[in-house]
């Protein structure tokens, strides 16, 4: 006959798993929390066991049957339900041991010696050349900054800048401050007094309109030119008139040295057929570059840019700062727009012509009436605009 007894002192407990089955030498531990309800927690590697207590309707015990002697023990017991649950502790990134990123470098630039290319191997030689040490710029940080500080107060400023920009435009001496045309291009920054001299104008106030084309020193593309002494020629005697004549004639040696700045001297003298020593000596300081240590010179392209600048003053000179750009375009066989844009480089602005003013423009003489009226609309006059202010140097977006 078997004796059952009933001891409530132990607690033993039943449970079941969700998953797989853990090892039998996990350990659990029993605890109970603030609102009584008891639970079993065990953590195995990175894996937290931990129970829900299930509530059932039925009552369990745990029979415990010793082998020598015919009791049975019975233990009641509760169930409970056990769910693996992953240790976020464990793998959180303070905890996991991970490779560093410095590390993971190392290793693909050592498999990267090993079998790269040979652009692959220069690409890793070039970035550890550019790798920074942080920890050791940690250093001598407050040392840079010191030096940024130091530098920066002896960085030019905006009007230092604009003032050394402005010394190195490809243009005469001027006067910024001037009010008028004559101000701030002086005919005296423009040429010398003897090179004034030099342009002699006897010859041309007695010759005929034929014979004018003859006496210019350029012989081609002159019309500009001999214009304007015609009409010169046909008001009355005075001072001005005389010297316009005479800007004319250096105007025409700027025109035929233009063609020939390249060649040699003597092959320029031939070409402006002898012209005065002074006025040739002016020519080549002014607008070629001559080589260290020889006696050759340069038309570079900052000269041919200098002396189209000098004619278009000079014409501002010649219309009492009223130019018709296509004029001058056509007698550099240049574009219109080239010359609007010299111009502006010399401080001009362009106005569009006024009505009466678009009646006397002579090149759309031989146009039709409908086309006369439609260019003479977009026809426009460079004036030179006081106070003195040259364009600004514009910024575009960046390219990627």
């Amino acid at each position: 006959m078997t004796e059952i007894n009933f001891d409530s002192n132990q607690i033993p407990a039943l449970a079941t798993y969700s998953s797989s089955t853990p090892s039998s030498s996990l350990k659990f531990d029993h605890y109970t929390n603030s609102d009584g309800d008891s639970h079993l927690a065990a953590p195995y590697n990175d894996i937290h066991y931990v129970s829900e207590q299930l509530k059932p309707s039925s009552n369990y015990f745990i029979g415990l049957k010793r082998k020598h002697d015919s009791s049975l023990t019975l233990l009641p017991s509760s169930l409970y339900h056990i769910h693996p649950h992953l240790n976020t502790e464990a793998h959180s990134s303070a905890h996991l041991q991970q490779t560093s990123q410095q590390e993971r470098l190392q290793a693909r630039n050592a498999l990267g010696d090993a079998f790269g290319t040979k652009k692959a191997k220069k690409a890793i030689k070039e970035a550890e050349r550019n790798n920074v040490d942080i920890e050791s710029m940690a250093n001598v940080a407050g040392y840079i900054q010191q030096d940024i500080a130091t530098n920066t107060d002896i960085l030019p400023s905006r009007t230092s800048i604009k003032a050394i920009a402005d010394s190195q435009r490809p243009l005469p001496a001027y006067d910024e401050s001037g009010s008028s045309l004559e101000e701030v291009y002086k005919v005296s920054y423009l040429l010398s007094d003897p090179e004034f001299n030099s342009c002699k104008i006897d010859k041309i106030l007695t010759a005929s309109a034929s014979q004018i084309p003859q006496l210019l020193p350029s012989q081609s593309n002159v019309g500009y030119i001999y214009d304007r002494i015609n009409a010169l020629k046909s008001t009355k005697a005075s001072k001005q008139s005389r010297s316009k004549m005479r800007l004319l004639i250096y105007m025409s040696y700027l025109f035929e040295f233009r063609n020939v700045a390249k060649s040699s001297r003597s092959k320029v003298t031939e070409r402006l057929d002898n012209p005065p020593g002074v006025l040739l000596d002016g020519l080549f300081s002014k607008f070629t570059e001559a080589s260290r240590g020889s006696n050759k010179h340069s038309f570079t392209t900052f000269c041919q840019a200098k002396l189209i600048n000098w004619i278009l003053i000079l014409a501002l000179h010649i219309d009492d700062n009223s130019v018709d750009p296509s004029q001058i375009a056509k007698e550099l066989s240049m574009t219109t727009q080239k010359i609007n844009e010299a111009f502006k480089s010399v401080g001009c602005q362009l106005i569009p012509l006024t009505a009466a003013e678009r009646e006397k423009v002579n090149t759309l003489n031989s146009q039709s009436e409908s086309s006369v009226q439609d260019a003479s609309k977009s026809a426009k006059r460079a004036t030179l605009k006081t106070p003195l202010e040259f364009p600004q140097v514009r910024r575009g977006k960046a390219t990627r």
